[in-house]
């Protein structure tokens, strides 16, 4: 092993003799002649002259990277390019067979039959399914169902470290390690040295501190004295493959992050019921459904489904290697008549709602009619429906006999883990994977991955939604999220969460493979037709949730509901003008018909006044728990006693009068008391977020500051340890935003000699110098990577924000910006399991590579990426950015890249003006 690490830093160091040889020529060059040759165009070419004996280790296979070259473009893509694509290719034998963990890894298995465990790469998991869908369709005609197993569909990688063990300790994986706070630390050292790595990084240091393990201990739970009320062991003779011999029954989250991650992962692939269905993205044009079977869990290889691929290719497994290229086949998939078989077309809607200026919304778009809804499916007749429209259904007949009272908390987070900082609370319990994550670029690509994703998903399917509170409010200044921000929030009219719910409620969304990896489970709750806040356990109507973390996105539909408007500062309305409507006949004399209409979409229960509930409850109290019972109080007290005296114009009038009060004064709402007048909404405004074409509302700046403050510049700003400039246009930390201006005089970085809130053009550069110079490589990935999506939401202020524009003229610029420059739009970061992915592989370069040498090779890199995305700073600094034809859209609107702290002081103080 000495010998193989030897030779290979050896023909390291030769290698980088030569590139740094190489690079003083063409360092040389460029200053004699002023050329402006790349590293592509010069210094690459020159590699290919080096003996291939310099450039590689015979000693090892399939290691990528296996030379300087490769290690180069590893090193690029891994920080630079937010492409799709994978680095390398996916094999049957040097992948799938290889076994990774364990006292064998780095065995090749003779027979996919030997396999105990597999991460569920996306390369072999499409490759096998979408071969599947399409050999099947050309056998038969019945319809496709797919076989599915959460093992095939989300990240094992932890729990298989632990599969990797289980013959050898079988005596290690008992119900203690699920359900205890904190592993036991010579059990994990021992399972550490058997698997060949850490089982876990995250915090991984804390087991080496005496102190901290002893506190940790302390912790205690109900679990630990009860353990066969929340797991139970599995003999091994029945333990199938791809499983520990545990099967947690219930959760218990007082425990460490890295323990309750075993639990979730345990429990979802033993218990957490199947979706109804995989959704395939194509980019953001369509979507396609394939419905699941529900009585299967097996996965690709227990299903039989990899061996059907493996003798489609006409292979024999033992002797020759498979590559499974995923991309070809979805290309395939999507090219076949096949795929059409899958296509969802939702009646009504458009994808090309996101392609037009504005989207128009009416009050009918608030409202739903849940009883013409129930009679409609149930005359088609129950066995007749899809899986989807009698789930959807299932759900309206639950809902609507639901008191909102009593309505059971849907979403479920664990908020109870052990030194977690409360982020349980930002976790689905059934996703939970992975402990905090420290790593901004990690976070951002994890956010990056969903918001993108959800965009396109609705957009294939002409589904309207609109971003809301902090989501809309970063979305204000550069087009991207509040780097402090750890969600997202959406709205969409109460329609179209319904559209949503009978579609794809239930499915697991799929990005497009050619775009990236990202995998979500579309949820929406059972109380879909409460909308009033009730007893605030379902104050979110849907999530998307990432599979792979558990991270989601908060989505909320707005409807038209009897809620008391709340007092605010913001005036949603005239006040003289609504105390006419709410003295008027209409709303002060409710007619039989409007009070009968407005109850029966209700049945039991849930058809009963607030009042009338209350009484019921006190003639049947063993009927109902207490919790029950006290959030009857609560609701009878909050309407019945305290309502008429409130500082409202709401008080003295009743659930009905409200609601038709609310109505006219076209007043939509949440289940969390956020209220807004239908014109302050639409018509909805097209716009970019994260890169993807998103819809915002027609007053985004009162929309704001009904929860912010919203300052009226736009320009310099310091916020949550963060600061913002319009020529850097993201929001940086402020501590290494210090550096980078050499506050600190450090002579080994270049001056800085304007100040932020008038930085000039030229210091940029040298901000950006002192960043790599500093080994602040994160913050000038971010910086580098989001570079298209911000500059397009500067000029995009810079046009919608223009007083001196007409509405017209404003519109029409608008139009030609988003037409020319918001398609093929890069993504602001990295895919996240791509990241991780090339992550690993460069870590197991630099491990055996000389560190000043791969430190070499990191400065040249950065240095040629610095090179190129200056020339597109320059090029804004010039005006000549956003080039159509041979006109320039960047003298049209303000110039707020180069001239912010004059004309950028005002620009958020009133709405865009479109009429």
């Amino acid at each position: 092993m000495r010998a193989t690490q030897k030779n290979f830093r050896r023909n390291i160091l030769i290698t980088s003799a030569v590139y740094t040889v190489i690079s003083i020529i063409f360092i040389y060059r460029v200053a004699l002649y002023g050329e402006d040759d790349s590293f592509n165009s010069f210094i690459k070419p020159l590699f290919l002259i080096i003996p291939t004996s310099l450039m590689s280790n015979n000693n090892r296979i399939n290691i990528y990277p296996s030379n300087a070259i490769e290690a180069a473009e590893l090193y690029e893509k891994l920080r630079y390019n937010t492409s799709g694509k994978w680095i390398d290719e996916y094999y049957l034998k040097s992948n799938l067979l290889t076994l990774k963990y364990g006292s064998n890894r780095g065995k090749v298995l003779s027979s996919i039959d030997e396999i105990e465990y597999y991460d569920s790469d996306p390369r072999l998991v499409w490759s096998v399914y979408l071969t599947d869908i399409l050999n099947h369709h050309k056998s038969t005609k019945e319809r496709y169902t797919m076989p599915f197993s959460w093992y095939d569909f989300a990240d094992f990688q932890m729990y298989n470290k632990l599969i990797s063990i289980k013959e050898k300790y079988p005596d290690s994986l008992q119900c203690s390690i699920l359900l205890h706070p904190a592993f036991d630390k010579s059990l994990l050292q021992r399972w550490e040295k058997e698997i060949g790595e850490s089982l876990f990084l995250s915090e991984r240091f804390k087991y080496e501190d005496p102190f901290w393990y002893r506190s940790s201990k302390s912790f205690s739970n109900v679990a630990i004295n009860n353990e066969d009320q929340y797991c139970k062991p599995i003999p091994l003779n029945e333990t199938t493959r791809f499983n520990i011999p545990l099967n947690l029954t219930q959760y218990m989250d007082r425990v460490r992050p890295e323990a309750f991650d075993l639990q979730a992962r345990n429990y979802l692939l033993n218990n957490i019921r199947q979706p109804l269905s995989i959704t395939l993205l194509n980019k953001d044009i369509n979507a396609y459904r394939i419905d699941i079977k529900q009585d299967n869990r097996s996965n690709l290889v227990e299903s039989g489904l990899l061996k059907k691929y493996i003798r489609g290719q006409h292979r024999d497994e033992v002797t020759q290697d498979i590559k499974f290229d995923h991309d070809v086949i979805y290309s395939n998939f999507l090219q076949n008549d096949i795929s059409e078989n899958f296509r969802i077309d939702i009646p009504g809607l458009s994808n090309e709602t996101y392609n037009q200026d504005s989207v128009t919304l009416t009050l009918d778009d608030f409202k739903f009619d849940t009883v013409g809804k129930i009679n409609d499916l149930l005359k088609q007749g129950r066995e007749n429906l899809t899986g989807h429209d009698r789930n959807y259904l299932e759900s309206l007949e639950v809902s609507s006999a639901t008191h909102a009272a009593l309505a059971p908390k849907y979403f479920k987070e664990p908020g109870g883990i052990i030194q977690f900082r409360s982020m349980g609370h930002h976790r689905d319990e059934r996703f939970f994977h992975g402990a905090l994550i420290y790593d901004e670029v990690e976070y951002s690509a994890k956010l990056n991955s969903m918001i993108r994703t959800f965009q396109k998903f609705v957009k294939a399917n002409g589904l309207i939604s609109w971003l809301s509170h902090g989501t809309l409010y970063g979305h204000l200044y550069n087009g991207m999220t509040f780097p402090w921000d750890n969600d997202f929030d959406l709205q969409m009219p109460l329609k179209h969460l319904h559209y949503m719910s009978q579609y794809f409620n239930q499915s697991i969304i799929m990005e497009d493979p050619r775009e990236g990896n990202g995998r979500f489970l579309l949820d929406v709750g059972t109380s879909i037709t409460v909308r009033v806040h009730g007893n605030g356990n379902n104050n979110i109507d849907a999530r998307f949730i990432d599979i792979d973390s558990g991270l989601y996105i908060d989505i909320t539909a707005l409807a038209v509901t009897s809620d008391v408007i709340p007092v605010r500062k913001f005036n949603y309305y005239d006040m003289d003008d609504a105390k006419k409507v709410k003295e008027s006949d209409e709303i002060q004399n409710v007619s039989e018909e409007a009070e009968k209409q407005y109850y029966d979409i209700y049945t039991g229960l849930a058809s009963l006044s607030i009042q009338k509930l209350r009484d019921y409850a006190g003639e049947h109290q063993r009927e109902f728990s207490m919790d029950n019972a006290d959030h009857i109080m609560k609701m009878y007290n909050d309407e019945v006693r305290a309502l008429p005296t409130a500082d409202t114009i709401s008080s003295n009038l009743s659930e009905v009068q409200r609601y038709l009060f609310n109505q006219k004064l076209t007043m939509v709402n949440c289940r969390n008391y956020h209220f807004n007048t239908l014109e302050m909404i639409t018509p909805l405004r097209a716009s970019i977020f994260h890169g993807v074409p998103v819809l915002i509302p027609h007053k985004p700046i009162s929309s704001l500051k009904i929860e912010y403050k919203v300052p009226s510049k736009y320009g310099y700003n310091n916020h949550e340890k963060h600061t913002f400039t319009t020529k850097i246009n993201n929001w940086v930390p402020i501590s290494v935003m210090s550096i980078a201006r050499n506050t600190i005089k450090d002579n080994a970085l270049f001056n800085v000699h304007s100040n932020l809130v008038s930085l000039k053009f030229n210091d940029l550069l040298s901000i950006f110098k002192n960043l790599l110079i500093a080994r602040e490589y994160d913050t000038f990935t971010v910086i580098h990577n989001a570079f298209e999506t911000v500059t397009y939401r500067q000029k995009e202020i810079e046009i919608e924000y223009d007083k001196n524009m007409e509405v017209e003229e404003k519109k029409k610029h608008l139009r030609t910006l988003r037409e020319h420059f918001s398609g093929d739009m890069e993504s602001p970061a990295k895919d996240p399991l791509l990241l991780q992915y090339e992550r690993d592989l460069w870590n197991k370069y630099t491990n055996d590579a000389d560190a000043f040498e791969s430190d070499e090779l990191v400065s040249l890199v950065n240095e040629k990426v610095l090179k190129a995305r200056w020339k597109s700073y320059s090029k804004l600094y010039e005006q000549m950015y956003f080039k159509i034809n041979d006109q320039y859209l960047d003298n049209v609107g303000m110039d707020l890249f180069e001239d912010s702290q004059k004309i950028g002081k005002d620009v958020f103080t009133d709405d865009p003006r479109w009429e």
